[in-house]
């Protein structure tokens, strides 16, 4: 195919998208708001350091081998840190029972 002809279909396409005003908020005001929130949650304004939040998990991708398992999410979590305070205390549960029982 040539460019100008897969230019003309990507011209097209971003004329219907931006035409649609509810696409337009899904693909950039939505996004934008959970940014927004997400922020304040972690970094409230006013606030010196950010707060650390508890979050317990059951990870049932132990025994993956592929290369992108939940074993990367957990260290993520875990490792994750904003001016040297941690943002997550990572407790890892073996099933829903233990998890259940620790938030009662």
């Amino acid at each position: 195919m040539k460019a100008s002809v897969i230019k003309a279909f990507v011209v097209k396409d971003l004329k219907e998208t931006f035409r649609d005003k509810v696409a337009v908020f899904w693909m950039i005001a939505w996004p934008l708001i959970w940014l927004l929130l997400t922020a304040y949650i972690f970094i409230t304004p006013g606030a010196d350091q950010p707060k650390t939040m508890n979050i317990g998990i059951i990870n049932r991708d132990v025994s993956s081998s592929s290369p992108f398992s939940g074993l990367i999410l957990v260290r993520a979590l875990k490792e994750a840190e904003y001016k040297g305070v941690k943002l997550f205390n990572v407790k890892t549960y073996e099933s829903e029972d233990l998890l259940l029982e620790d938030i009662k």
